[in-house]
């Protein structure tokens, strides 16, 4: 929401922003790349199947962000589609909380492999897919809408589009 004010006000020329609101002509996106999300668990309460069910994540227990962020929104929205509530135990604003929170097995989370990768690779958190619906989210790189042409900016662009396919395949 700061980055996307930034845009708004002209504050910042150009932003990494997830999901772009459709309410907000002002700024203009680029997709990047799209993160599937995962269910987060300490890996002795995994689920044993590699893919679990939206339905079944809903009933877990969740440590998830404030109501304004994206993933606790569109997590929210799946579960309004499909007549589900889901159950926020705790409600905290930092990833390194999060995690905490998960580790010490007090709940499970909805989070991109990209946050939990050191985690996961280490044993101290597990992951599985989230199937009907698979959740994911998009990387916008953002800008003012009817802002002129940056200096060099088809440069600029392939710079930030090598760096985010860079991020990626640094995290699989």
């Amino acid at each position: 929401i700061v980055l996307e004010l930034g845009l708004q006000r002209g504050e910042i020329d150009l932003a990494f922003i997830y999901e772009l609101a459709p309410e907000t002509p002002s700024i203009t996106g680029t997709p990047v790349m799209v993160e599937e999300l995962l269910l987060v668990t300490r890996p002795d309460q995994a689920p044993e199947a590699e893919t679990v069910p939206f339905a079944d994540v809903a009933g877990m227990e969740l440590v998830l962000a404030h109501a304004r962020d994206p993933i606790r929104r569109l997590v929210e929205q799946a579960a309004l589609d499909r007549a589900l509530t889901i159950k926020v135990d705790y409600e905290v604003q930092s990833l390194q909380a999060t995690r905490q929170v998960v580790q010490e097995g007090l709940a499970a989370s909805i989070l991109p492999y990209g946050t939990v990768a050191e985690e996961i690779a280490s044993g101290r958190l597990a992951s599985r897919r989230i199937a009907d619906p698979v959740l994911k989210r998009t990387l916008f790189l953002a800008r003012p809408t009817g802002r002129g042409a940056f200096l060099n900016e088809d440069g600029i662009m392939k710079l930030m589009r090598s760096v985010v396919k860079q991020l990626a395949v640094d995290l699989e």
